[in-house]
Parts: C-alpha cells; structure tokens; sequence
C-alpha cells in the first residue's frame, strides 16, 4: 500500500503539508521487503521541518500499541 502513496501531498492548516516519497529498491538486511520511503512535514514555504529520530518514532508506534492494546483489554 506504501507504494502506492508515492508522490502523495495532504495539505494541512495554514498551508503545512506531508509529502510522501515510496519506491522499490533492491532488498537488503535494512530494508528486507525492498521499499524506501520518505514521509516529510513541509511548511507553507515548502521548508522541511525537523523531527525526531528513528527511535522516538518507535517509542511513539509502541506508546500506541499500547494505548490501543490496553483500551481493548488485551495488556
């Protein structure tokens, strides 16, 4: 489905968009099913904003998967 999305811009508030880059590459430890990507928040000047790393975006995944795991009454 990530492919798919590849070239995609959702416009958000005050002319903020993410902009979504996916393309096949060839497999690798790293990248074991082949796909690069790219999701970027942009400000109205087209600028990419900074955000955080690569582990932070996993503390944020898993605070959710718990949150929704809890909320279903499977934790």
């Amino acid at each position: 489905m990530l492919l798919s999305l590849d070239g995609f811009e959702f416009q958000f508030g005050h002319g903020y968009r993410v902009k979504i880059e996916a393309g096949r590459v060839a497999p690798t430890i790293g990248r074991p099913q082949g796909v690069k990507y790219s999701l970027t928040l942009h400000d109205p000047d087209g600028r990419q904003v900074p955000y955080r790393g690569p582990a932070e975006l996993l503390e944020d995944f898993y605070r959710e998967v718990e949150r929704i795991l809890a909320e279903r009454g499977a934790l």
